[in-house]
């Protein structure tokens, strides 16, 4: 099976390969914004078939417009020495909802993503309910900048809903800095509390089965609600497997249900492998689920702090080599930072859930933000300090290939050895 996979997957790479780019040429891209736009400063950033775009802040483009944009193509260089292409104020038309929504990149040849496709393709059939569902995020985050000051506004609309406008310049690079910029998306966190929560809830009322296919639908919504970025479409689908599992009545494989997400997604987009948000997502996930248990052994004597510290730990020593060699940098001090603010996050989702449900809720709404607001400002805080902490961030380069893989070489036989040495304690 993993031959026919990667057999698969070959020929769908190849297809959707994108052209050669090269600095100055004249591009025109018809099709859906792919991404929540963010709006920086008096300049908005959009995606449009994998191309970032960057224009003025007014008017204003969402989630899922046909837009055409027409422009000069400029060539950028991340921290990490990473080069990519964006579109920089070009004209920008807005296609009628029933009008073409494009084949790609013109001009050249065509510049497809499938992820995109398959994602416009849902969205178009979907318009009318995609619209209210956009518009109620909005909505909601509108309802949050009403109730909290900046960047607590932000930085609660970004845990619950992976919504990323608000923020400002300063903490988002502070965020960075720390190694705490994962927390402020909507990732496999949320659709895990958010299964748990619906299941718990749901099974008081209906049979076991039927909360489980409700359970489904929310993910559905709350995947579309959050943006469907990589990370929370990894998470939903893994969430989703595990579910399904338990219908049919086998235990659930948290391992294979990764596996099948990753594969799933690869084969639809198979362009995504280059996606830092997917590779982040998929790394430390895989972390969490093999190389936390091995760490909470050796941690045991301190119950609670032990297992927070294995989970984290394990995220980072799997996700460190993708984010230096992405941002040329490190923090020294982001397992300190994480284990500082993670404890809050459960509250601050908890509490900003309800604050979206009563926050227009005189009085009550109010209170609610009080509350949300007090570990919202301890996390920003903590940021905010270790984020001035300069001398912690480690300068890199380059980090070699051969390096990155010799690392996960490593990583890889450490878990395998645990795994057997398990089985033989198990069959003795």
């Amino acid at each position: 099976m993993l031959l026919v996979f990667a057999f698969v997957y070959f020929l769908r790479f190849q297809a959707t390969k994108p052209p050669e780019l090269f600095e100055g040429a004249y591009v025109r891209v018809q099709g859906m914004v792919s991404n929540q736009p963010n709006h920086i400063y008096a300049n908005q950033v959009l995606v449009v078939h994998g191309l970032t775009v960057k224009t003025v802040a007014k008017p204003e483009y969402y989630y899922a417009d046909s837009i055409e944009v027409i422009g000069k193509l400029e060539k950028q260089v991340t921290e990490g020495q990473k080069e990519s292409f964006v579109l920089i104020d070009p004209q920008i038309r807005l296609l009628a909802a029933d009008g073409d929504e494009g084949n790609g990149l013109k001009e050249q040849k065509n510049y497809k993503s499938g992820w995109d496709s398959l994602v416009g393709w849902v969205l178009r059939k979907s318009s009318r309910g995609q619209k209210g569902l956009w518009n109620l995020r909005e909505s909601a985050v509108n309802g949050y900048q009403r109730l909290l000051p900046e960047p607590q506004a932000g930085l609660v609309a970004g845990i619950v809903l992976g919504a990323k406008q608000g923020l400002t310049a300063e903490f988002t690079q502070d965020l960075r800095s720390t190694g705490t910029a994962h927390i402020v998306v909507a990732s496999g966190y949320n659709i895990a509390v958010i299964a748990g929560a619906c299941v718990g809830l749901l099974v008081l009322v209906v049979k076991r089965k039927t909360a489980i296919w409700l359970t489904l639908a929310v993910i559905v919504v709350y995947t579309v609600f959050a943006g469907g970025e990589a990370a929370i479409v990894r998470a939903a689908i893994m969430g989703s497997v595990g579910l399904l599992a338990q219908l049919i009545g086998r235990e659930k494989e948290a391992g294979r249900a990764l596996f099948l997400a990753a594969g799933v997604m690869l084969l639809v987009s198979p362009q995504v492998v280059f996606d830092l948000g997917f590779q982040l997502s998929f790394a430390a996930t895989t972390g969490i689920m093999y190389l936390s248990p091995i760490l909470s052994r050796s941690m045991s004597k301190w119950p609670l702090v032990g297992e927070n510290l294995a989970v984290t730990l394990a995220a980072q020593l799997t996700t460190w080599p993708i984010i230096v060699s992405s941002f040329g940098s490190i923090s020294g001090l982001s397992l300190v930072v994480n284990l500082l603010v993670l404890p809050v996050i459960p509250l601050v989702m908890l509490l900003g859930a309800v604050l979206l449900g009563i926050s227009f809720v005189p009085v009550l709404n109010n209170f609610v933000a009080g509350l949300v607001w007090v570990p919202l400002t301890y996390f920003v805080e903590v940021v905010r300090w270790f984020g001035k902490v300069n001398w912690a961030v480690i300068k890199v380069d380059e980090l070699q290939s051969w390096y990155i893989w010799g690392y996960y070489m490593v990583l890889l036989l450490i878990i395998v050895r645990h795994r057997v040495r398990n089985n033989k304690l198990i069959n003795n």
